[in-house]
């Protein structure tokens, strides 16, 4: 597929907005389909599902920023894994403050995505 050169900007103003948006879609078609098999109060449901969906939305927060990005591919990456856990780690020391520890694991798990997607083939 060509791209016209002249419109390439774009693609960069999308990068971030493409990020999360590929992000929270992939949470969502994960997350919300096996809790309605299983039950969200099912073991699984409570203990599976939630780091599992962390984990797939962070690697899909790199790979989708890094895959509409139309040049610099590692250095996009690697903005986007910084900005990534740098928001992460926020969220897990309010998490800890508020003594949400099931919240903190989720963070943990979507910073342990984001560095899967960094090391994904692609970039």
């Amino acid at each position: 597929m060509s791209f016209n050169p002249n419109y390439n900007w774009l693609r960069w103003v999308g990068v971030l907005p493409g990020a999360v948006l590929g992000s929270g879609l992939i949470y969502l078609l994960i997350y919300y389909p096996q809790c309605f098999v299983f039950g969200e109060h099912s073991l699984y449901g409570t203990y599976i599902v939630p780091y599992q969906s962390s984990i797939a939305s962070g690697i899909a927060f790199t790979y989708c920023g890094t895959a509409i990005a139309p040049s610099l591919k590692k250095p996009t990456s690697i903005a986007l894994v910084v900005l990534a856990l740098l928001l992460v780690g926020i969220g897990m020391v309010e998490n800890l403050k508020e003594q949400e520890y099931a919240d903190f694991a989720k963070e943990m798990a979507a910073a342990v995505g984001v560095l899967l997607g960094y090391g994904s083939p692609d970039n």
